[in-house]
């Protein structure tokens, strides 16, 4: 049986919940999807007319791209962030032939004791950010397919 996983999304911001199977009973998972569907609701209900989702979250995804792409630096908070985005736009189906392998190894290795391992010396706070930009710019060329 597959995990139970529900694609959420919030006024500007992205959030997945997966739930493995066998922490579930079909009750609790009904439950489960009982309570997120009304939290969405009332998320929805809050948001203005005319208010176009899908364009909106394919924004969010490809900004979070671009800005991954590009960036000179990313602190910790931002990257988790950016990559979140990513990671909901492969399981929404907006980003396509992905090597979600390499995404998580990425996401592991910038994280600053990952960072310091990798690279086999201690790193200085204040260079953590570019390095690990430098790091996003390497492997996201490999991460994202053509």
């Amino acid at each position: 049986m597959p995990a139970l996983t529900l694609q959420l999304h919030g006024q500007m911001q992205l959030y997945l919940v997966t739930v493995a199977p066998l922490t579930l009973d079909p009750d609790d998972a009904a439950c489960l999807r009982f309570t997120v569907g009304r939290a969405v609701d009332v998320d929805l209900c809050l948001l203005a007319p005319g208010w176009d989702a899908k364009n909106e979250l394919e924004d969010k995804v490809y900004r979070s791209y671009g800005i991954l792409k590009y960036a000179r630096t990313l602190d910790l908070d931002e990257f988790l962030n950016l990559t979140s985005a990513i990671r909901f736009g492969i399981e929404s189906g907006i980003l396509k032939n992905i090597n979600i392998k390499l995404l998580n190894r990425m996401m592991l290795l910038c994280l600053p004791a990952h960072m310091e391992l990798y690279f086999k010396t201690i790193i200085q706070r204040e260079e953590t950010s570019s390095i690990r930009a430098d790091m996003v710019k390497k492997f996201l060329p490999e991460i994202i397919g053509k």
